[in-house]
Formats: structure tokens, C-alpha cells, sequence
């Protein structure tokens, strides 16, 4: 069977949609963990020599901007959580400030997205995820829990996926329209036998086919001729055009 090819047919291409590019661009402020966050902005004094502690103000300006922009942490603000509150749980439980935000990660998944807050009822959640993190060190991760960045690559992924069956989608009623034409023309031919179409591939089928010239061993000798004739004359169309775009 002659297949579609879109190098011999550019009106055939996919239109080139402007829109579908930009929603494939990166956010402009990616979920990143906290660990890496606190990686990159608890840094030292310039000219401190290696292993030296992060300065202290320069890490509370670090746990402030991360309480104040990660949308993880949207639920957290609107309950009035403060710079000092995480103080004090790093320090009561030993731990780093990047593990206090992933463990409210934790908790507020199982606050609002399991709805504990309300079916337990939770009636003080600031208590609830310190006595947790006081029995075992940190909040830990609850069944099927999966951060604002990993909802956003999965989002992104289905978006894709449905995006890649619309241009199969799109490819096959493209291929279905390219092959009913040359059909159509094809018939067109076989009933013109007069036609000069049909004396050229008449001429091109093999002897003993054109002593049969009828049934259906002769229709398939002759649209196999057919679609040679077809694709030498759409070759000879592409390198006219593309001689005249280089002149």
C-alpha cells in the first residue's frame, strides 16, 4: 500500500500552534524540594573557611523566603505557621529546617488532601505534628503522598501523552484523506481507459498482465503502476519547487 509521505506533501503538515509551545515551557518558580533549597541558600561567609556554619541570619532569611513562596507550604501560612514556630521545632527536635518543611509537606497532605483534619477531628494541628515529630524525629510520608512537583511532571506527562494521540490522531485522518484521494484518482483512471493516465501505466505493467487486461490480477498491476507514476511525478514536483526557492 502507498503510505503518506508529509516530505512530498507539505500541505498535508500539522500547523504549527504557538500556544501548545508555551505550555510545554518550565514554571517560572519550580517546586523544589526543600533539601535542595537549603542546599543553595544557606551559605557561608565569603572568605570562611571550609566546614564553617551558615551564618544565622542569612538561614532564617532562607526558612522565611521558603515559608513565605513554596506553595506546598500555602496551607501552613494560612494556619499562621512563623519563622520562630520552626525555630523551636528544629531545636525540640533536633533536627534541620529542611526536614521541619518536608514533614509539614507530610502533614498537610494528610490534613487536607486524606481530610484527617476534619474526619479525625484535628482540632489543633500545630500539636498533632509536634507530638509526631517528637515520638519519631520527623512526619512521615503518608500513604500515596506526592508533592506539589510530583502532581505538576505528572500533569505535565498526561498533557503530553494526550497531545502525542492527538497528532496520531491527526497523522492517521491525514494518511486515511492522502490514500482515499489517490483511490479515487486511481479509479478515476481505470474508468477512463482512454485517458491518457491510463495508457502511460498501461505501458508500464508487465505483458502477460496487459494480455489479461481485466479481473483483478490486472486492477493490481495497474495500481501498482499507478502509484509508481504517482510518486515520480510528486518527487519531480518537491525538486522543481525546491530548485526555484534556491534560485
Amino acid at each position: 500500500m502507498l503510505r503518506y509521505d508529509p516530505e512530498y506533501h507539505p500541505e498535508y503538515q500539522a500547523e504549527y500552534h504557538p500556544e501548545y509551545q508555551a505550555q510545554c515551557q518550565p514554571p517560572l518558580f519550580p517546586y523544589s524540594s526543600s533539601s535542595s533549597f537549603f542546599k543553595k541558600t544557606t551559605t557561608t561567609k565569603a572568605g570562611d573557611p571550609p566546614g564553617t556554619a551558615p551564618d544565622a541570619t542569612t538561614e532564617e532569611q532562607a526558612i522565611e523566603q521558603f515559608l513565605q513562596t513554596d506553595p506546598e507550604l500555602g496551607y501552613w501560612r494560612d494556619k499562621g505557621l512563623t519563622l520562630k514556630q520552626i525555630q523551636q521545632w528544629m531545636k525540640l527536635s533536633n533536627t534541620s529546617a529542611a526536614d521541619i518543611f518536608q514533614s509539614l509537606c507530610h502533614c498537610r497532605f494528610e490534613m487536607v488532601d486524606l481530610d484527617l483534619e476534619t474526619s479525625k477531628p484535628v482540632e489543633n494541628v500545630f500539636n498533632w505534628f509536634y507530638r509526631m515529630i517528637e515520638r519519631v524525629g520527623y512526619y512521615p510520608a503518608p500513604k500515596g503522598y506526592k508533592s506539589f512537583r510530583q502532581r505538576q511532571i505528572e500533569r505535565e506527562r498526561l498533557l503530553l501523552d494526550e497531545r502525542a494521540k492527538e497528532i496520531r490522531d491527526l497523522q492517521e485522518i491525514r494518511q486515511n484523506k492522502y490514500e482515499q484521494e489517490l483511490e479515487l484518482a486511481f479509479q478515476e483512471m481505470m474508468n477512463d481507459q482512454e485517458g491518457e493516465l491510463f495508457k502511460i501505466c498501461l505501458c508500464r505493467i508487465p505483458p502477460m498482465a496487459k494480455e489479461i487486461s481485466r479481473g483483478k490480477l490486472f486492477e493490481s498491476t495497474m495500481k501498482v503502476a499507478f502509484e509508481e507514476y504517482t510518486q515520480e511525478k510528486e518527487r519531480e514536483t518537491l525538486a522543481k519547487a525546491t530548485c526555484q526557492q534556491l534560485q
